[in-house]
This record gives structure tokens, sequence and C-alpha cells, in this order.
């Protein structure tokens, strides 16, 4: 008979918690929750997604969703987090369809993966790819914006260093702290040099001479310093691949670099077909110079091209023509 205002049932070793509406609203929540994950995760299609591992979840507020997507787009996306699009091989189970054929290239399993990763024609067109330099594209903009806000942050903390000691009067404001060297700061004749399908680089042979070309070069001749940044976008699941795949190709491009005499290094990104980035992406763009309010745009940014891509990419699934459009931004 005990009320909203009545104690919890002690148990040994408890504290006395007193039974508001407020916290019984705030357990039934959290047992409620608790559940849904767990049948989530039962679930062997579904449930997934509760699996991917060292992503970033999309940071999509509601505004952003309901405004900034289509319903056709977000009906997309949330059922390609559950593998519930209707893709040939869902189709299939579903009872739907007698064969999962793929309409552009004929691959008799043709699930979701395959048309947004995979398919022979839709890579050979450059559908995926399309996908791949608009990320780039997002990426390579802002850092720019983090080169020229670490450079001018690095040129006003300079003007207050000095090698002598300043005394504050009192009731004086302090002087600001040097603001800490960012990768831009020791040069001024840095270069970024982005590879995509309709304008490839060369690597400067100043660097090293090789084949091989990361999807961003950074470099200053004068300082002698290079940084190659990958980027990746495949299916979530194989994220992790991808990521020890690139590393191991590019590993040795560093090390020729090195033993020329550049201060050298690579950096990989891992942005998902549906969406979610690799937990190094703020690590990344805060190396570039980003603040971190930016680089939590920049994650937001990339994620909202991803899908916007992804989902063109899907309701093309059915055209064999395809007419290389702008990249998204």
């Amino acid at each position: 008979s005990s009320g909203i205002n009545a104690e919890w049932p002690l148990r040994p070793g408890e504290k006395k918690v007193k039974l508001t509406k407020k916290t019984l609203v705030e357990e039934v929540k959290k047992l409620s929750n608790d559940e849904k994950i767990t049948r989530v995760m039962s679930l062997a299609v579904q449930g997934r997604w509760t699996k991917w591992e060292d992503l970033v979840q999309v940071d999509l507020d509601w505004k952003e969703v309901l405004y900034g997507f289509s319903p056709s787009m977000l009906s997309f996306w949330l059922n390609s987090i559950q593998d519930t699009l209707p893709d040939p091989v869902n189709l299939r189970r579903w009872g739907k369809a007698f064969e999962a054929k793929c309409v552009l290239c004929g691959w008799t399993n043709c699930s979701q993966i395959h048309i947004l990763c995979s398919c022979r024609i839709a890579l050979e067109q450059g559908r995926i790819s399309w996908r791949h330099d608009s990320i780039l594209n997002v990426i390579v903009k802002w850092m720019k914006i983090g080169k020229v806000g670490a450079t001018n942050s690095f040129k006003k903390s300079d003007q207050l260093a000095t090698d002598k000691i300043l005394f504050v009067k009192a009731g004086a404001p302090r002087a600001k702290k040097r603001v800490k060297p960012s990768f831009w700061h020791d040069g001024s004749d840095w270069k970024i040099l982005m590879d995509s399908r309709s304008a490839p680089y060369q690597i400067p042979p100043q660097i090293v001479s090789s084949s091989l070309r990361p999807d961003i070069c950074v470099y200053s001749l004068s300082r002698k310093k290079v940084c190659f940044v990958e980027l990746t976008s495949p299916f979530e699941e194989n994220i992790r691949l991808w990521k020890a795949k690139k590393q191991l190709k590019y590993a040795g491009l560093v090390d020729d670099a090195k033993s020329n005499g550049w201060e050298a290094s690579c950096l990989t990104i891992e942005v998902g077909a549906r969406g979610f980035v690799s937990m190094n992406t703020h690590s990344l763009f805060r190396f570039f110079g980003l603040t971190p309010k930016d680089s939590k745009t920049a994650r937001k940014e990339i994620s909202k091209v991803a899908i916007k891509c992804s989902h063109f990419i899907w309701i093309s699934r059915c055209n064999p023509l395809w007419s290389h459009p702008a990249r998204v931004c």
C-alpha cells in the first residue's frame, strides 16, 4: 500500500532512497532501456549495430534529423542501421522475391553492403568513389579552417611571449597563456594535395618517389615535414579491417620519406557508409588545429554527407545510368 512518497524496501548494505515520482520514472526508464538493448542484441540481423567497435555514434539532434533529412532519407538511414532495407536479400528472406540478384552486376546475393560498397558496376561507374570524394572534400575544407585558425592563434600568443618575467599589478587582468603550437605553426609554405577520381595528384619527388597516392598529402618544403591522411568509407562492420589494411599499405611510404630526411607520418580516418565515424576522428581534427567545438561540427557534417551520398546510391540501385553528380557538401 506504499505510495509515491514511500521508501524502497532495503536490502542488506543499501542506503535509504526516498521514492518520489522522479526517481520512479528514472528507474522505469532505465529498466525499459536495458530490456530493449538486451532484446536488440539477441536479434541476428537488427542487432548487428550493437557490436560495432571503435565508432562514434552519429551525433545529430532531433532538429537536424527532422529538418535536415527528407522522409525518404530518414527512413533509409534508420532501416540501413538495422539492416531492414528492402534489398534483394531481405526481400527473398521475407518471401517477397524468389532470387536476390543485383540489377546492375547480376550478383546473386545482393544485400545492402553489396549495393552501398562493393557492386562491381557501381565501383566502375564511380558511385562509391563519389561518396568517398564528397567526404574527403569536407575533411580538406575543415583542415584548411584549422590551418587558418591555428596560425592566427599562435601569432597572437607569440606576441605575448617574452624572456622577461611579467609581474601583474593587483586588480590587473592576467596575461593569456601561450597557445600550444599545432601541426601548422612551424612553416609558412604548407600545401594540401587531395586525391580524387577526377583529379589525381603525384607526391612531390622531393619527399619520396612512389606510385602510391594517399588521399591527402600535407607538406612543407621549408620544414621538410609531411603528413599523409588516408580516408576509407566502408561498411561499418569492416572499418577495423580496412584501417589495418591501410596502415600496412602506407607504412613503407612513411619509412621511405623518413629515410629521405623528412619528418613523416600517416593518419587514417574511417567514415562508415551509414555515417558512423571512427573514434580517432576527433583527435585527427584536433591535430590539424580545430577547436573541440569545430571538431564536433566537422564530425557532424561528415556523417551527414556520408548518409546523403549513400541514400542517393541506394535510390539509384536499379538505374544502370550514372550521371556523375557534383560532390555533396
